[in-house]
């Protein structure tokens, strides 16, 4: 009996030494990913050079090159956007905001306003890793509004998904 329990051991003990060792991701590409899912897609590029393997970096490559993409078509979405609001119009932006109360307020607010001699600008935008944020001043003569517009990747687009009127 003692024998079989040894024998039974044993071959538990060899079988478990057998079994592959998880392969661990290399350093960098933790990293890569990382800084791509964070948007810090400066580093992420950097990431790139370290990482030897040409399918994997193609790969990842091509991975950038889309979130580079996505990230100038958001900047020329508000480009356009602050030009359509210097001539008073509000199709772009309502096309590219999603639908609910609080945004159709907001924007039936601003359309209140003649806002074709206000200055707009857009801050720094702060990209998340599922919200993007994006500061809006409005100057308008003496008067400042200030929104904090909150957008989403969707469906390969940008869609503004709220506005917050700061203070």
């Amino acid at each position: 009996m003692k024998k079989i329990f040894i024998f039974i051991i044993t071959l538990f003990i060899i079988s478990c030494s057998n079994l592959e060792k998880k392969q661990e991701m290399p350093v960098y590409e933790k990293k890569f990913y990382y800084y791509y899912e964070n948007w810090d897609l400066k580093n992420a590029k950097e990431m790139l050079k370290y990482i030897k393997e040409g399918k994997k970096q193609d790969y990842l490559r091509q991975k950038l090159k889309y979130k580079l993409k996505k990230e100038q078509d958001l900047r020329e979405l508000l480009s356009n956007i602050k030009q359509e609001l210097k001539d008073s119009k509000y199709n772009l932006l309502k096309e590219s905001t999603l639908d609910t109360l609080e945004n159709e307020l907001i924007i039936k607010n601003m359309k209140k306003y003649n806002i074709t001699k206000a200055k707009i600008y857009f801050g720094k935008i702060k990209f998340g890793r599922d919200i993007t944020k994006v500061p809006l001043i409005i100057s308008y003569f003496d008067d400042s509004f200030y929104f904090e517009i909150n957008s989403k990747l969707v469906n390969e687009k940008w869609v503004f998904i709220s506005f917050s009127e700061r203070g």
